[in-house]
């Protein structure tokens, strides 16, 4: 993942279940693919799958891209954590939900 993370005058979110959505975001700065509360408990693997899939591919200049996962403290978040550790997606930035303490992210 870069380390940087630029501003944003606008972006796209989108649930990840909805991947033809993902095009439109260019005619803004970046997306945020939402695999958390905008996508139905029966298509979060299928979100995972399209949101990473998209990732993937070759990313373009001056363009963000976040992903907003489920929450650690379920098995869909440690579901989300492990995909995104075993692709080889390219992002700025990743967005934990309904986090309690910096202890639950692990910054120290």
């Amino acid at each position: 993942m870069r380390t940087r993370l630029r501003a944003c005058r606008s972006f796209l979110l989108t649930p990840g279940s909805l991947p033809e959505r993902f095009s439109e975001a260019h005619a803004g700065d970046a997306i945020m693919i939402d695999l958390e509360s905008n996508v139905a408990p029966a298509e979060k693997g299928k979100a995972r799958e399209a949101a990473l899939a998209y990732l993937r591919q070759p990313e373009e200049t001056d363009f963000v891209r976040i992903l907003r996962i489920n929450s650690p403290r379920t098995v869909e978040g440690l579901r989300d954590l492990l995909a995104l550790h075993e692709s080889s997606a390219r992002l700025e930035a990743v967005v934990i939900p309904k986090c309690e303490s910096a202890d639950e992210i692990g910054v120290r």
